[in-house]
C-alpha cells in the first residue's frame, strides 16, 4: 500500500541544467551533411522557370528579319517594321507556366510583407508596403494571363482570383490604403494598422500556399506526360542531364570533408564485421564422436549478385553424441520452494509454452509447482494388512528445536503402498519435543492395507513428481512416504532447520488391534473365528490343542501381543460348577503349554499358561495373578524369521518355518470333565435312587461338563524396530512383562520383547525425498531433510556422453526479459553429478550417496554467455567419471546431471529459449561477396549443408539467425563519429562528452544525460531511500536509457538499460575519464503520476466501462509520450495538473470532472503539488502510473 505524505515537499538542492543531455537523433549535425550548403540547389522545375524568364531577354530573327537586317542601313526601320521578337513564345505553355508559379519566391515576399509590418510606425513605410501588397495581390491575374485559355490550371487560378473572400483581401488593401491617405502632408503614428495589415497578408499567404501546392501537384503530372512538344522534350532532356553535372558539383562538400578527414587527419572509415552464425551437428547413426577441423565450410546461400555465400567453422570442434534430454529446476521465493520436472513447459510438468512467448525462466516461475521434501521408510514391519493400525516413526535429531519451530500433521502429505498404488494417509499427527519429531500415522478398519512395493503399481499419482521411489534391484518392502511441501513462513522455517538436523536415532513402532485374517484351528481342523467357535473341541480332553496363526503377526519381531476373546454360555462360577467333581481344595486349575512355530518346529516356553495366571477368565471368576515380571514367554517371541517374512498358509503345518502360537491344554487331568461326568453321574443317580437314605444331594450339585466356546476373537499386537548411530549407546534392555489390556472386559495376554540393533538395521531403510529423486539416509552421518540448494538452481540431464568427453552447449536468451532494476553481478555456480563407487552400506541394501562435484574453472573451456547474459556457447570438460548408474538415486538415472545455481537474485537473468547440446560457431569469410546480409541477418536454417559431403555427419542445423555483423561505415555515421571524437579527443571531461562517447560506443543506448557535481546521499531522516545529492564536486552520474527496441515490453513504461551494458558503460568511461571522478552509471528513477478524480460522462455513453477504460488508456499515452516517440523523453521534467485537466476533460465522452487531485509516487511515498508537477531529481522521470483512481459519478 502507497502511504500518503501530506507534508510539503523540500526539494533537495539541485543545479541548474543547460540541458537535458544527447540522444541517438540529436548527434549529426546538419552541417555535417555535405548537402548542407550545396553550390547548386535548384532542380528541373527552377531551371525550367529560369528559362522563361531569360527567354524574355533573348532576341529572335526570323529568315527575313535576318536578310532585312543585313539588307536595311536603318536599325531604326527594322525595329518599326515588328518583326524583331524575343524567345518567350515558345516556351508559353502550360507546362512552362506552371513552374513558374511553383518556384515563384511567394513566401519570401510575405515573409518581408510580415516584417515590414511588424516594424510598421510612419506612414511613408505603411505606402511602400501597400504597394507591394497591391502587386501580391495581382500576382494570381499576371500568372492566368501565363497559361493558355484552354489550360486546367487557368481555371483553378481564375477560380480562386474570382473567390468573394480573396476580392475582400483586395477591397480591404485599399481601405487600408484610404485611411492612410485620408491626411496628405502629415506622417501620423499608424501603429494602430499593423494588426489589420497583419491579418490581410496571413489570409493572402493562405491563398498562395494553396496554390503554389496545387502548381507543385499539376507539375509533377505533367512532367511525366508524353504529349510535349519537340523543343520542350529536348530541354526536359537536356534538364535531367545537366542534374548530373549538377550533383557531381555538390559533392564538393563531401570531397572536402573526405580529403580532411581521411588523407589529412588519416582517419578512416571502419570496415565491415563478418558476422557470425551458431551451428548444432548431428553425427550419423553408427557415428560416436568425429572431428570437424577449423575452416570446414558451410554453405550460407547465394548474395544478391548469385555468388555463393561461406561461412568456415572458427575452430575445431568435436562432435559427440551428447544431446539435453531434460531440464529441471527448483528455486526458493517468499517462503516457498517451487520445483519443475520440466522447466521448458508453462506449469513445469506438461503444458506446454505458448508458441508467441516460448520463452520460459531458468531459475523462476511461481507457476511451477511446489517443491517435495521428507522422508520415507520401507520395511517389512510396514506390511500392515488390517486392523485399527497406528504407525509411530520417531526421529531422534542431534539439535533440538525453539519454540518458534512448529510441525504440523498437515505439514506432511503421507502415502504409503496399498494394493491399489499409493493411497493417502488421512490422519496424522506431527509432534515436536526437544530434539524428537514423531509421526503418528492412523489407519482405520476401512483403510486400505500397507503392502509392499511394486514399481509396476505404484507409479506416482502425480504426473508434476516423478517415480524414483525404490529404483534399485534391491528387494522391496511396504514403504510410506512423508512428503512436505514448503508453501508457508511457517514451514519454511521449519524446513530450514530440519534439512541441517542429523538424524541420530530413529525407529519404527507399529500397534494394531483386531487383526482380521486370523487363523484358528484345532485338533479338528480349521476352524471359522468369525462365529461362536469350539476352540478345544467338542469334547475337551488332556492334550486337546488350539492353534492361532497370521503371516504377518508372527513374521514379526514383536513387542507384546495379546489375544481376546468372549466365552459363550459359561459358568457363573467354576468352582461351583465343578465342585461335585471332587477336585482339590483350591479348586479349579487349567493349565496350557504354550509354544512357537519356528523354522525348527514347535518351540515350547519354559512356563506354563494357567487360567488364573494368565488371567484368562477374569471377568468369569477369581483368579490368583502370578508374578511374571520376568517375561516368561519373551522366548516365544524371538523365533522369527531374518528377514520378517513368511509364505502365505490358510491351515496350520509343521513345516511352515512360523505364523502359529499353540495352546496345548495340560491340566488338569480329566480336561474339562467330559470323561469323568459319565461315571460321576451314574454314582449320583445310585446315590439319590438307593432304598436306604437315598441323597439328591450329590445329583442336584453334580453339573454337566462345560464345553468351551468362543466368540469375538481378537488379536492385538506391538511391534517395533530401532536404528541407532554406532556411536551412540545402544544398550537395548529392559523390562520384559506380561501385560494385561482389558479391552472390552475380556481376558488378554501379552507378551513384550526388544529388537536387537543390528538386526533392525538390516530391516529398516530411511531415504529423504528431494525435489527430483530420494537419498538413503544412514543416522548419524546425513540429515533429515535433503539440502535444498541455493536459493534457484537449473538441472541438465545430458544424454549419451560418454567418458572423457565435452559437451558445447548453445543456451540461447531471450535478450531483455531480465529485471533491469535489480542490481548486482550475476554468478552461475557449475557442479556435476558423481555417483557414489559401490561400497560398504551396499552390504545392508543401501545405496550409496551422489554428490555434487564442482566443475573448476580449467574445465569450463568455453562460456561466452557471460554468466548467462546473453546467448551463447558454454563448453564443458567433464572430469573421467562413470556414467550415472542406479545408486544416483538424487536424479532420474541414465543421465549426466549438471547443476547451474544462481548465486544471486534469479530476476538478473535473462529468460531461455532452447538449451542445445553439440554447438560451435561458423563466421563469415568475405569471398568478393555483397555485404548486403550484413545490414539485415541471414534467418534461422539458412547454414544447413557442408560444402564438402561428410558421411560421417547426419545434419547442420542453424538454430538462430546470425548476429554482430556490421557493414562498412557509411558516410553520415562516419563524420558524425569523426566529428565528435575531434571534440572530445576520447576523454571524458566535459557533460557532452561522457554523453557522446556511450552513444558511440553502446548504439543501444537512445539517450545519454550527464549529471556533474551529483552523486549518491542517504537523507538525513535515516530511513535507508536513496537520495542524490546535486552540489557534490567530484562526483559524476551518468543516466542512460535505451532505445524501445531493444526493451522488452513488460519493460516498455520503464525503459532500462540491464545491468550488465551499465557495468560495461561504466568500466568503458573510467578508461577515458580522471581516476579522482567518482562515477555512476545508472537508469533513470521513474516516478509514477497518479490522477484521481470522479468522471461524468455524457448521457449518450451507455458502455461506461468500456469508455473509463478508454480514458485510463489514453490517459496513460498522454503522461507518458515517449512510448511513441523517444525523442519526447525528458529527464527531470515537469507537468502542470491544469494540462492534464484540460486534456480530460477535451475527450468527446468526457462530461466533466470532480474531486480531481494528481500525486506522484515517489519510494512509496506520494507527493501532492498545487500546479507544477516536479520530479523529486535530475535522474527521474515522469511516468504514468496505470492504477489511476479514476471513478465513474
Amino acid at each position: 500500500m502507497v502511504a500518503q505524505d501530506t507534508s510539503p515537499v523540500i526539494e533537495p538542492q539541485r543545479l541548474p541544467r543547460l540541458g537535458e543531455g544527447s540522444n541517438q537523433t540529436d548527434r549529426f549535425s546538419a552541417a555535417l551533411d555535405p548537402l548542407f550548403a550545396r553550390l547548386d540547389d535548384r532542380d528541373i522545375y527552377d531551371y525550367l522557370r529560369f528559362v522563361f524568364r531569360l527567354s524574355e531577354h533573348i532576341r529572335y530573327y526570323g529568315i527575313n528579319d535576318v536578310t532585312h537586317t543585313y539588307e536595311s542601313d536603318s536599325s531604326a526601320d527594322i525595329a518599326i517594321s515588328g518583326h524583331v521578337q524575343n524567345w518567350q513564345p515558345f516556351f508559353s505553355n502550360g507546362l512552362i507556366a506552371l513552374a513558374v508559379v511553383a518556384r515563384e519566391p511567394i513566401q519570401t515576399s510575405l515573409h518581408d510583407l510580415t516584417l515590414g509590418f511588424s516594424r510598421l510606425q510612419y506612414r511613408s513605410d505603411a505606402l511602400e508596403l501597400l504597394t507591394l501588397m497591391d502587386d501580391l495581390y495581382g500576382r494570381l491575374a499576371t500568372w492566368e494571363a501565363l497559361f493558355p485559355a484552354s489550360d486546367a490550371f487557368r481555371k483553378v487560378l481564375a477560380q480562386v482570383r474570382l473567390d468573394r473572400a480573396f476580392i475582400a483581401l483586395g477591397e480591404q488593401t485599399q481601405k487600408l490604403r484610404d485611411q492612410v491617405d485620408a491626411e496628405p502632408g502629415r506622417n501620423p503614428e499608424i501603429t494602430q494598422y499593423r494588426e489589420s495589415f497583419l491579418a490581410i497578408t496571413g489570409e493572402m499567404s493562405r491563398f498562395y500556399d494553396g496554390v503554389v501546392r496545387t502548381a507543385n501537384e499539376s507539375l509533377a503530372v505533367r512532367v511525366e506526360q508524353h504529349d510535349h512538344e519537340p523543343h520542350i522534350g529536348l530541354l526536359l532532356s537536356f534538364l535531367e542531364l545537366f542534374e548530373q553535372q549538377r550533383d557531381h558539383l555538390n559533392q564538393l562538400g563531401d570531397r572536402h570533408l573526405q580529403f580532411y578527414f581521411r588523407d589529412v587527419l588519416s582517419m578512416q572509415p571502419r570496415d565491415y564485421q563478418a558476422d557470425t552464425a551458431y551451428l548444432t551437428v548431428e553425427l550419423a547413426k553408427n557415428t560416436h564422436i568425429h572431428q570437424l577441423d577449423a575452416g570446414t565450410e558451410i554453405k550460407a546461400g547465394k548474395d544478391a549478385h548469385g555468388a555463393e555465400r561461406v561461412f568456415t567453422l572458427a575452430e575445431d570442434f568435436v562432435a559427440n553424441r551428447a544431446k539435453v534430454a531434460q531440464v529441471r529446476s527448483v528455486f526458493q521465493s517468499h517462503n516457498r520452494v517451487y520445483a519443475a520436472a520440466d522447466s521448458r513447459t508453462l506449469d513445469g510438468f506438461s503444458e506446454p509454452m505458448p508458441e508467441q512467448s516460448p520463452t520460459w525462466k531458468p531459475f523462476r516461475n511461481q507457476q511451477f509447482p511446489l517443491a517435495r521434501q521428507g522422508v520415507a521408510t520401507s520395511s517389512p514391519l510396514l506390511r500392515l494388512g488390517s486392523g485399527e493400525r497406528t504407525i509411530r516413526l520417531r526421529f531422534v535429531l542431534d539439535v533440538s528445536f525453539s519454540d518458534e519451530i512448529v510441525v504440523f500433521g498437515q505439514d506432511f502429505a503421507v502415502s504409503y503402498s496399498s494394493p491399489k498404488g499409493w493411497a493417502v494417509a488421512n490422519e496424522v499427527a506431527a509432534h515436536i519435543d526437544g530434539n524428537i519429531v514423531e509421526l503418528v500415522i492412523r489407519l482405520d478398519m476401512q483403510a486400505d492395507a500397507v503392502v509392499d512395493y511394486s514399481p509396476e503399481l505404484h507409479v506416482e499419482a502425480d504426473a508434476r513428481f516423478d517415480d524414483l521411489f525404490y529404483r534399485t534391484d534391491e528387494t522391496a518392502y511396504p514403504v510410506i512416504r512423508c512428503a512436505w511441501v514448503t508453501n508457508s513462513p511457517t514451514r519454511y522455517r521449519a524446513a530450514s532447520v530440519l534439512q541441517k538436523a542429523g538424524v541420530v536415532d530413529w525407529s519404527i513402532h507399529v500397534e494394531v488391534d483386531n487383526v482380521q485374517g486370523l487363523i484358528v484351528a484345532n485338533d479338528t481342523g480349521v476352524l471359522k473365528p468369525l462365529k461362536p467357535f469350539l476352540p478345544l473341541g467338542p469334547v475337551p480332553r488332556l492334550g486337546s490343542q488350539l492353534y492361532i496363526g497370521h503371516p504377518e503377526v508372527f513374521a514379526k519381531t514383536l513387542d507384546s501381543v495379546s489375544l481376546s476373546w468372549d466365552w459363550v454360555d459359561a459358568p457363573t462360577n467354576l468352582n461351583t460348577h465343578y465342585r461335585a467333581y471332587q477336585l482339590s481344595r483350591t479348586g479349579v486349575n487349567f493349565t496350557f503349554e504354550v509354544a512357537a512355530l519356528t523354522y525348527q518346529g514347535w518351540q515350547s516356553s519354559a512356563n506354563v499358561f494357567t487360567f488364573d495366571s494368565g488371567n484368562l477368565f477374569v471377568n468369569q471368576f477369581s483368579v490368583q495373578q502370578s508374578d511374571h515380571d520376568q517375561g516368561p514367554f519373551n522366548d516365544l517371541l524371538n523365533h522369527t524369521p531374518d528377514d520378517l517374512t513368511l509364505p502365505s498358509f490358510n491351515d496350520v503345518s509343521p513345516t511352515l518355518p512360523g505364523g502359529f502360537l499353540r495352546f496345548k491344554l495340560t491340566g488338569p487331568s480329566f480336561g474339562f470333565g467330559h470323561s469323568a461326568y459319565a461315571a460321576l453321574h451314574q454314582r449320583a443317580v445310585i446315590n439319590a435312587t438307593k432304598p436306604v437314605e437315598p441323597s439328591d444331594a450329590e445329583i442336584n450339585a453334580l453339573r454337566a461338563p462345560y464345553t468351551p466356546l468362543w466368540e469375538n476373537l481378537q488379536l492385538n499386537y506391538r511391534a517395533s524396530l530401532h536404528w541407532l548411530a554406532d556411536d551412540i549407546n545402544a544398550d537395548r534392555t529392559g523390562d520384559r512383562t506380561l501385560d494385561r489390556d482389558g479391552d472390552r472386559g475380556a481376558h488378554q495376554g501379552s507378551m513384550r520383547r526388544h529388537s536387537v540393533v543390528d538386526r533392525d538395521r538390516s530391516l529398516m531403510r530411511l531415504a529423504a525425498l528431494s525435489a527430483f529423486g530420494f537419498r538413503w539416509q544412514e543416522p548419524g552421518q546425513d540429515l533429515f531433510f535433503v539440502p535444498l540448494s541455493e536459493p534457484a538452481s537449473l538441472y541438465l540431464g545430458i544424454e549419451g556422453l560418454l567418458e572423457n568427453q565435452s559437451v558445447s552447449l548453445l543456451f540461447q536468451f531471450a535478450e531483455g526479459t531480465a529485471d533491469p532494476f535489480i542490481s548486482g553481478k550475476p554468478e552461475i555456480h557449475w557442479e556435476y553429478l558423481l555417483p557414489a563407487a559401490n561400497h560398504d552400506s551396499q552390504e545392508h541394501g543401501l545405496a550409496a550417496h551422489a554428490q555434487w562435484q564442482t566443475i573448476d574453472g580449467v574445465d569450463i573451456v568455453l562460456d561466452t554467455t557471460e554468466q548467462f547474459l546473453q546467448t551463447g556457447i558454454v563448453r564443458l570438460r567433464i572430469p573421467a567419471v562413470p556414467a550415472v548408474g542406479e545408486y544416483a538415486t538424487d536424479m532420474p538415472a541414465g543421465l549426466l546431471w549438471l547443476r547451474l545455481t544462481a548465486n544471486n537474485d534469479p530476476r538478473l537473468f535473462n529468460d531461455l529459449i532452447s538449451v542445445t547440446a553439440q554447438a560451435t560457431q561458423a563466421r563469415f569469410e568475405n569471398r568478393n561477396n555483397s555485404l548486403e546480409h550484413l545490414l539485415t541477418p541471414l534467418p534461422a536454417g539458412t547454414l544447413s549443408k557442408l560444402k564438402q559431403r561428410n558421411s560421417r555427419i547426419k545434419a547442420i542445423e542453424q538454430p538462430l539467425e546470425t548476429q554482430g555483423g556490421q557493414g562498412v561505415e557509411d558516410s553520415r555515421h562516419y563524420y558524425q563519429r569523426v566529428s565528435e571524437r575531434l571534440r572530445h579527443k576520447d576523454r571524458a571531461i566535459q557533460a557532452w562528452d561522457y554523453e557522446r562517447l556511450v552513444l558511440e560506443q553502446f548504439p543501444e543506448v537512445f539517450k545519454a544525460h550527464c549529471l556533474n557535481h551529483t552523486g549518491k546521499a542517504v537523507r538525513a531522516a535515516g530511513d535507508g531511500i536513496e537520495q542524490y545529492n546535486e552540489t557534490r564536486p567530484g562526483f559524476v552520474t551518468l543516466v542512460v536509457v535505451p532505445t524501445l527496441k531493444n526493451t522488452h515490453p513488460k519493460f516498455r513504461s520503464t525503459p532500462a538499460v540491464k545491468q550488465a551494458t551499465l557495468r560495461r558503460i561504466e568500466a568503458y568511461l573510467r578508461q577515458k575519464t580522471s581516476p579522482w571522478v567518482t562515477l555512476e552509471v545508472r537508469n533513470p528513477s521513474y516516478e509514477q503520476v497518479i490522477v484521481a478524480g470522479t468522471v461524468q460522462f455524457y448521457d449518450h455513453i451507455i458502455e461506461r466501462a468500456f469508455y473509463l477504460e478508454k480514458l485510463r488508456t489514453e490517459l496513460d499515452d498522454f503522461l507518458t509520450p515517449w512510448a511513441t516517440d523517444m525523442a519526447r523523453l525528458s529527464l527531470g521534467g515537469r507537468m502542470y495538473k491544469s494540462v492534464i485537466l484540460n486534456f480530460i476533460e477535451e475527450r468527446d465522452y468526457v462530461d466533466y470532472l470532480k474531486d480531481f487531485d494528481v500525486t506522484i509516487n515517489v519510494n512509496g511515498q506520494e507527493r501532492r503539488f498545487e500546479e507544477e508537477l516536479r520530479t523529486s531529481s535530475s535522474l527521474s522521470l515522469l511516468v504514468s502510473s496505470h492504477q489511476h483512481r479514476l471513478s465513474l459519478c
